[in-house]
């Protein structure tokens, strides 16, 4: 009698693969993160600060709610690192179009449609609306992620503003003052919080020219550029 432990007979073609046990990928964690981050927003945006419930984002996400604890603390942790996400994205943009050369009209153009486009697009857009909304019932939470994330997106703008006002061009005043000034210009400042953005290329490319034209004018004919 053989006394080998018999084997126990491979699945049949098709048969589910058996889950795999330990920790996940990187790219899992990226994606359970990613997916988690955008059902908090979803939460937040639909029921507000205080009407979010720890316990339906864990559900919605498929994520144990003690893990949701363990890695942003509470739930402001989780508001900020929602919101986060989307101005992240802006943030890394614009320092690299700060690295890809110094400053000119046409770049400056280019910076105006890259606020433009990040600011009108629904995810930084229903950030920004989400933030004002609760600004009042929560100002320590709204006020601490506004001035964190909005100081790393200001960050590029003022050093290419300091950059323009050594080469004679943007006299807007102090560079931080106008970065602040030419984010609130490009995108229209609360227009774009109530309207929906300009519909075609066209107008979208009129406002930006006009914000162009504004804080560095067209130089005299017969004047250098």
């Amino acid at each position: 009698m053989d006394s080998q432990i018999p084997r126990s007979p491979a699945g049949p073609p098709g048969a589910a693969t058996p889950v795999r046990l330990g920790r996940p990928s990187l790219a899992e964690a990226r994606q359970r993160r990613e997916t988690l981050l955008a059902v908090a927003f979803d939460e937040f945006s639909q029921h507000g600060f205080a009407g979010t419930r720890i316990d339906e984002i864990a559900r919605k996400a498929g994520v144990g709610r003690v893990s949701i604890y363990r890695n942003y603390d509470d739930k402001a942790g989780l508001f900020r690192a929602a919101a986060r996400e989307r101005t992240g994205q802006l943030a890394d943009r614009l320092h690299h179009f700060l690295n890809a050369g110094p400053p000119s009209r046409e770049r400056l153009r280019e910076l105006v449609s890259i606020i433009y486009q990040a600011f009108t697009a629904p995810g930084l857009l229903g950030t920004t609306r989400l933030v004002v909304a609760e600004a009042e019932r929560f100002p320590d939470v709204c006020n601490d992620l506004w001035e964190t994330e909005m100081g790393a997106v200001s960050a590029p703008i003022v050093q290419f503003i300091r950059q323009a006002q050594q080469h004679g061009a943007m006299r807007l005043g102090p560079p931080e003052a106008a970065a602040f000034h030419l984010l609130n210009l490009a995108c229209g400042g609360f227009r774009f919080l109530i309207n929906p953005p300009l519909a075609s290329a066209g107008e979208q490319q009129t406002w930006i020219d006009s914000v162009v034209a504004f804080v560095w004018p067209e130089p005299p004919p017969g004047a250098g550029r």
